[in-house]
Order: structure tokens, then sequence, then C-alpha cells
């Protein structure tokens, strides 16, 4: 059975580190997958910019966003761009 976690992007939190530290510890702990969602009016992180910082400090755990609001991004051809290189960062199967 695989087991994710959501990466603390509701939590009140200004530092990135934490972030950054809780993606190393999920892995280290045996989850599966890394999640984050998308909400503008909330105080969450930008969830691609969130997922290639724990790309960079992890190297297993698959990455996701359980929310991804498309419509904010209206430039469909960088927001293509934005995820292919997330994925090319991330590694092989990862994102």
């Amino acid at each position: 059975m695989d087991i994710g976690i959501g990466l603390p992007g509701h939590a009140p939190w200004t530092d990135g580190r934490i972030l950054v530290e809780w993606a190393r510890r999920a892995e280290a702990r045996g989850f599966s997958t890394l999640s984050v969602s998308d909400r503008l009016a909330w105080s969450t992180p930008e969830p691609l910019v969130a997922l290639a910082a724990a790309a960079g400090a992890t190297a297993r755990i698959r990455l996701l966003t359980s929310v991804l609001l498309a419509p904010l991004r209206t430039n469909h051809a960088l927001f293509a761009k934005a995820v292919t290189t997330l994925d090319q960062l991330a590694g092989p199967g990862r994102m």
C-alpha cells in the first residue's frame, strides 16, 4: 500500500526551510508521495515552486498537486513548460 502526505501549505509558516525539511522527513519515513494544493485566496505557497523545492531536497518520493487551478495560468504554453521543467528536474516518474 502506498501512503502519501501533504506538505504543510495551510499551516501558518513563513520560512520555506520548514517545507523542505518536511519533505525530507516524509521521504525518510517512507511516504510514497508529497502533495500540495493550489488556492489563490489562502496563504499556501505556489504549488509548482513548492514541489520544485521538495524535489531538490529529496530523491525518491513522488510529487503531485491535489488541486491545481489551471485557469489561473492563462498562458498555457508557459504553464506546460513549467510542469515539464519540474518533471525533468525531479527525475523520472516523480511528477
